[in-house]
């Protein structure tokens, strides 16, 4: 004769009241808003003179800011394409080094390749909150603008850079045919941080 346990119902043994929801779902919010933080700390970030954002990490948008951040008071960052990023030269031969070679005044360069007027604009209001309130130079490329197809007016398909820094829903921009899943994913990617930060882990 043998005796039989009978078994505990898994769905009972983790079964969580509302309140024990919420502090989960509080818990694990909190500690994901915190990571981004507790990475900075340890990962290593010591920007050399006349420092750029890597042509390699030119979608890192989270390092991006982190370099803004770290930037002194009185440094006056050079925003726009290749022609700030300085795509034909190296890092201290860009046109921020010299102008402040020039002027005497600590500019840093805080351009990022390929970035066209509708991809600079998504920049700074999603990703340059460290430039508000202090003294930008803003470089506009008008080249981006000589053609309808350099522009982003035509219907056809177009690739581009920097698409997740577009507008993703309106307005409209005819070329640019991402599926509705990819345009919420780069919504949401650049609103909150630790999807930034998720994307600078998988870039680095």
């Amino acid at each position: 004769m043998t005796n039989e346990t009978k078994p505990t119902p898994v769905a009972a043994a983790v079964q969580l009241s509302a309140r024990q929801w919420v502090c989960a779902l509080g818990l694990s919010l909190g500690l994901a808003w915190l990571l981004p933080v507790v990475w900075s700390a340890f990962e290593s970030f010591e920007p050399v003179p006349h420092y750029r954002v890597p042509y390699e990490l030119s979608n890192d948008y989270w390092l991006y800011e982190r370099w803004l951040d770290q930037l002194p008071p009185d440094a006056i960052p050079v925003v726009g394409d290749s022609v700030v990023w300085g795509e034909y030269t190296a890092h201290d031969g860009t046109l921020s080094r010299f102008l402040g070679d020039a002027t005497g005044a600590p500019f840093a360069n805080a351009g990022i390749n390929g970035l066209y007027p509708l991809a600079l604009r998504g920049l700074i209001e999603h990703h340059g909150g460290a430039l508000a309130k202090r003294r930008v130079l803003l470089h506009c490329n008008l080249l981006w603008m000589s053609d309808r197809e350099a522009d982003m007016q035509l219907e056809k398909e177009q690739v581009f850079n920097h698409p997740a820094l577009v507008a993703q829903f309106t307005p409209r921009i005819p070329c640019y045919q991402a599926d509705t899943d990819t345009r919420l994913g780069r919504a949401l990617e650049r609103r909150l941080e630790p999807l930034s930060w998720v994307r600078h882990l998988q870039q680095t």
